[in-house]
């Protein structure tokens, strides 16, 4: 939108208002696909492709509603404050959502680590901040396919969150990691970045805290 009548500031709060209507409209929406489906296929249904039809629908629904509520979670990221969370459930947050937003050629995996531990930390604000980095691997790749990695440690009084990207961009990514996650609050408790020509990965270490 190029209009010297609207600044910048006005231009980022109308797109945001756009797009919180729509994801409440789309998602009331889709609620009722799902009621209605849901409804119909927890009845015998003889026609097998009538059921095969609903099925699809309430899938493809589904699979809407989730991505739905996912650009919801990346919209309230700016307020709130840090919560007391386990690196699993961290773990299952991170990969649930991103795997939301990946081009079907890319591969996510989430492993988990060897212990769990209980931090603290915005896990809206490290969605966004992990969505800015796969954007900017994938907007620069030259690769078929990108693989990424999520594996946790814990180790004394940190827990680690680790990324690992493979079949990676050429941009090196360092500067754009160290400014990311340098801004975190609370702070990082850790930080480790390695490079090499096929792969990155980066550390996060957060402060354990009893949950």
């Amino acid at each position: 939108m190029e209009d010297p009548g609207i600044s910048a500031a006005e231009e980022a709060h109308l797109w945001r208002f756009v797009a919180e209507r729509a994801i409440h409209d789309l998602n009331n929406q889709l609620g009722g696909i799902l009621s209605i489906t849901q409804a119909h296929l927890a009845r015998p249904i003889e026609d097998s492709e009538l059921r095969d039809s609903l099925e699809l629908i309430n899938g493809g629904a589904s699979a809407g509603r989730d991505l739905l509520l996912a650009m919801a979670e990346v919209l309230a990221a700016g307020g709130g404050g840090p919560d007391v969370i386990s690196l699993e459930n961290l773990l299952a947050y991170l990969h649930g959502n991103l795997k939301l937003f990946l081009p079907r050629r890319t591969e996510l995996i989430a492993r988990s680590g060897d212990a769990d531990a209980a931090v603290k930390v915005n896990p809206k604000a490290l969605l966004v901040r992990v969505l800015i980095l796969v954007e900017s691997e994938l907007s620069n790749l030259d690769q078929p396919t990108w693989k990424g990695e999520l594996t946790l440690k814990a180790r004394s009084k940190t827990g680690w969150l680790i990324l690992r990207f493979q079949n990676r961009s050429r941009v090196a990514p360092s500067a754009l990691c160290k400014r990311l996650f340098s801004s975190m609050r609370p702070p990082l408790s850790g930080y480790r970045f390695i490079e090499t020509a096929t792969q990155f990965e980066v550390a996060l270490g957060f402060e354990t805290v009893k949950g």
